[in-house]
């Protein structure tokens, strides 16, 4: 799913027109038609207005920010991450031991960033 798409869905979920969100979060509405084809990413200001003005949940902003995000990732990158759907289990459990260890010696910012990006990786996946 791209951001523009999620952010149209968002829209009409809400049963706003372009013009009426563009009222309400003082957008124009050619900008906002502009991020829903994905012609441009908008400034972290704007969108934010009109987040706001759809009433979005933190989760909901969360997963709009990723999908921006992760299409701004150079490709070699998205090719690497989607490697990683096709790791088998045993594999899977002996990276996790692994990665525990390491864990261990984050602080507690550097954890929190970490899950960050996981949850950005499976809401990619979605």
């Amino acid at each position: 799913m791209e951001s523009g798409f999620y952010l149209r869905e968002l829209r009409n979920n809400k049963k706003f027109s372009l013009r009426s969100l563009s009222i309400k979060s003082g957008v124009s509405h050619t900008q906002i038609a502009d991020l829903e084809k994905g012609i441009n990413f908008g400034t972290v200001e704007k969108l934010e207005k009109i987040l706001n003005a759809l009433g979005a949940t933190e989760e909901q902003k969360m997963k709009f920010y990723y999908l921006r995000d992760y299409e701004k990732t150079p490709e070699t990158i998205k090719k690497e991450l989607n490697e990683y759907k096709s790791i088998p289990l045993e594999i899977l459990k002996n990276r996790a031991e692994h990665l525990t260890e390491k864990l261990k010696r984050l602080d507690v910012e550097e954890l929190n960033k970490l899950e960050e990006y996981i949850d950005f990786l499976l809401i990619k996946r979605k």
